[in-house]
Parts: C-alpha cells; structure tokens; sequence
C-alpha cells in the first residue's frame, strides 16, 4: 500500500488501473520484479494511456485489492478507474457468485469513495489449461457466468461500464473456441501483441470519460 501511495502522487490523472499480475505487466513488471515476457508492455501502456497510472499486485485476489483501495483513501483522483480481477479467485477454486460479490464490492468501494468517477469493469479474460482450447478448460463456463453476471451489474449502476475482451482473445471454430497463441502464449497473460490489442480497445473506451481523442500510435 504504501508503493502505491507514493506512486498516486500524480495530478491529472485520466486513468487508473486496478488489478493483478495482468494489469501489473503493463509496467513490465511481476511482484515489482522486471519479466522479458512484458518488456515492452510499459512502452504500450505509455503511448496508448499517457495520463495514466498502474496500481496493480501480480496474485492479488478481490479480497487483497479491496484492501489496497481501502487504504488510498483521498489520494488518487483520476476520471477513470479500470478494474481487472477475479481470476485468481478461479485458480483457488473459489465459488463464481462469490467472485462475482468480491468484484461488486471493489465497485462499491469506488463508488463511494469516488462518486463522480467512471469505473470500468473488465469481464474475466479467458484463458486455458494444457492445450489452447478456452471452451474444454475447466474454468470456461465459471468465466462465462462471472462476465454475465458483472454485464448485468454494471448496466444497473450509474457511472458505471462492463468491457468484455474475451472475442479480442478466442478464434471461434465449428466445435471449439481457441486461445490466439500470439495474444496469449502461456494461456493467461496477454503477450506484447496481445497487450497492443488490448490497449486499443481500452483506449477506445477511455477516451470518452477522459476526452482525449485515440491515438492508436501504432500499426
């Protein structure tokens, strides 16, 4: 907590992500510790978010990152704050509902502490097991019914947005949908590419609380 206060001592800021070792690696970084796999994450995240500020634990489940924004207390105001977490929640075998009541009360966390803010609710990313296939992991239909639920939510709350980037990551066949093995190679966190991919959208839906205008700076 006391890392992420000193790091929130930033004015202007657009937006603020929250979350855990997949919001982390755009800083290129996991538990603070520089990994090759995300090395040219921060240059993305720069270029697609400039006012933007990483406040993210690589492992933190929704119980973890209700702490740390319960003790930031009146120290971040950004127009945006994007919320990615729960898949950790999954890997410990925790009931959906109860992840889906974890990410709700981050959300009301935020709410009340930031009434004027946008919050964004990212959707669970998919992910898989021993081979690329999302649809025959054991985790595929928990994910679905945790996104459905926060879509849901969401829709009911003013101030507050649902984001989906599951087909960004899926190939969708006859009998199966499969991980892009470019965007996803260790079937969990998103690769440069993937990254890329994902921070235009994100910007795409960032631009319009914060009223800077998408640059999409690269190809």
């Amino acid at each position: 907590v006391a890392d992420w206060q000193k790091r929130a001592n930033a004015s202007s800021l657009g937006v603020v992500l929250v979350g855990d070792s997949i919001t982390e690696h755009w800083l290129g970084t996991d538990l603070t510790s520089p990994i090759i796999r995300a090395s040219d994450h921060q240059r993305e995240f720069h270029e697609f978010f400039p006012n933007g500020l990483v406040l993210a634990v690589a492992g933190d489940r929704t119980p973890q990152l209700l702490f740390r924004m319960q003790k930031l207390q009146d120290v971040l105001h950004p127009k945006v704050w994007w919320i990615l977490i729960g898949t950790n929640d999954l890997a410990d075998d925790c009931d959906p509902d109860s992840i889906v009541m974890g990410i709700l009360r981050n959300v009301l966390e935020l709410r009340y502490q930031r009434p004027d803010a946008t919050i964004v609710v990212q959707g669970i990313l998919p992910r898989a097991e021993s081979d690329f296939s999302y649809k025959n992991c054991s985790l595929y239909q928990p994910i679905v019914h945790i996104n459905r639920r926060l879509e849901c939510l969401a829709h009911s709350m003013p101030n507050v947005e649902y984001f989906d980037a599951t087909d960004l990551f899926v190939i969708h066949t006859n009998n199966d949908i499969l991980l892009r093995k470019e965007l996803m190679p260790d079937r969990l966190h998103p690769s440069p590419e993937g990254a890329h991919v994902l921070g235009k959208a994100m910007q795409e839906i960032i631009a319009k609380y914060t009223g800077l205008t998408p640059t999409h700076v690269y190809k």
